[in-house]
């Protein structure tokens, strides 16, 4: 993969930097220049200013590469993703090349408030493996902290998962290294296995309230739509078969396994085949069994609304 480090105005000067304080922040681009400025703006505007930006640039149909070559800022790093690999294959270069101390990712899409790394680093203490902040989406607070809490059990730190977002968390760069955390590479849900992996392995988790990332993501056509829904099963077996090498209770796997329906896998549940696939992975857990018919009945609904709006 060819790395391109001296694009003209993608941050080719080198900052001369400490690690010690860093934030390296992982973006994947593509086809996005209708909004990639707005992200990137938004990122050079923080508060925290020791930072670096990774873009991780792979070539597409539109002008993206047009705006990212507009941009000063020196703090912005480029590199070239040669493969087809996907947005998990690209942070994970991302990673390979990040500096910091903390790790960070964003979404071409998406604008990060302005103080929101500096307020999600106020509450990181020496223990701290990762620090999580609240997601607006459509305008309305998606996820939120009424609390600053510390979590170190497993069990706390699963119960909070309520999807595979990466986004709106820091991540200690020791903590992905040391256990070489990863994003799956090629197929869709790519964040879960690397979610699931950084919450088993940090010894604390600090969940941080007042500050939100607005995630803005792509309306799903009904081509993604069924990309996604393609890659359920082989997302899930990822992760199953990561839960298996871990040495713990048979409690704890089924609330690892329940957060894999929680986090990404549940609207699907309705395919009886994405459900039958389910429990031959995981077995006949009484989660699986109650959501699917959760959402097989939601689906009749919505036929049957179909059927008599005709």
């Amino acid at each position: 993969m060819a790395h391109k480090g001296r694009r003209k105005g993608v941050g080719h000067r080198e900052k001369e930097m400490s690690q010690e304080k860093i934030i390296s922040i992982i973006i994947p681009v593509r086809n996005a220049s209708r909004t990639v400025g707005d992200c990137l703006a938004s990122l050079c505007a923080q508060t925290y200013r020791d930072m670096e930006i990774i873009v991780v640039y792979r070539e597409g149909e539109d002008e993206t590469l047009r705006v990212l070559e507009g941009i000063k800022d020196p703090r912005l790093r480029m590199i070239e993703q040669t493969d087809g690999m996907g947005p998990g294959a690209a942070r994970n270069m991302g990673i390979a090349q990040a500096r910091g101390e903390w790790i960070g990712f964003a979404e071409a899409d998406d604008i990060i408030e302005e103080s929101f790394y500096a307020k999600l680093m106020e509450k990181a203490g020496k223990e701290t493996d990762i620090v999580w902040g609240g997601i607006i989406l459509k305008g309305k607070r998606w996820v939120e902290h009424p609390f600053v809490t510390r979590l170190s059990t497993l069990e706390k730190k699963f119960a909070r998962i309520e999807n595979g977002a990466t986004f709106d968390k820091l991540f200690r760069s020791d903590l992905i290294r040391k256990h070489h955390i990863r994003f799956a590479e090629g197929i869709h849900w790519e964040d879960n296995l690397f979610l699931f992996q950084a919450f088993y392995h940090a010894r604390e988790i600090v969940t941080v309230p007042g500050v939100y990332y607005t995630y803005r993501p792509s309306s799903w056509s009904v081509e993604r739509r069924a990309a996604l829904q393609h890659d359920v099963v082989p997302a899930a077996e990822g992760i199953v078969s990561w839960t298996k090498t871990l040495e713990i209770t048979g409690k704890q796997r089924a609330l690892l396994y329940r957060k894999i329906i929680e986090s990404f896998a549940d609207s699907f549940l309705a395919d009886e085949h994405i459900y039958r696939q389910m429990v031959r992975l995981m077995g006949h857990h009484w989660f699986l069994v109650k959501t699917s018919l959760r959402y097989r009945w939601k689906k009749f609904k919505r036929q049957l609304f179909h059927k008599k709006s005709n």
